[in-house]
């Protein structure tokens, strides 16, 4: 039971690709109360790092895992 609301199933959503994100950082359009901050996408570095775009400037960056900090903003596939 994934608690979705929206008709959505279990494997429809994932985080976005480091593209989808910054575009999305860039063009905010339709949403509201979006959090200053780092969120994570799809795009691993090895065990260590992960790729994180910092809203709302849209700058792409690497972050070390387990630092604890940041968001998602997950996409659902069509």
């Amino acid at each position: 039971m994934c608690g979705l609301s929206d008709k959505s199933t279990a494997g429809q959503w994932r985080l976005p690709t480091p593209r989808e994100l910054a575009s999305r950082a860039v063009d905010t359009s339709g949403f509201s109360r979006i959090i200053s901050g780092m969120y994570w996408t799809s795009l691993s570095m090895g065990e260590k790092y992960t790729y994180v775009v910092v809203f709302p400037s849209g700058y792409l960056t690497d972050y070390q895992k387990g630092n604890g900090d940041g968001y998602i903003w997950p996409v659902r596939n069509k």
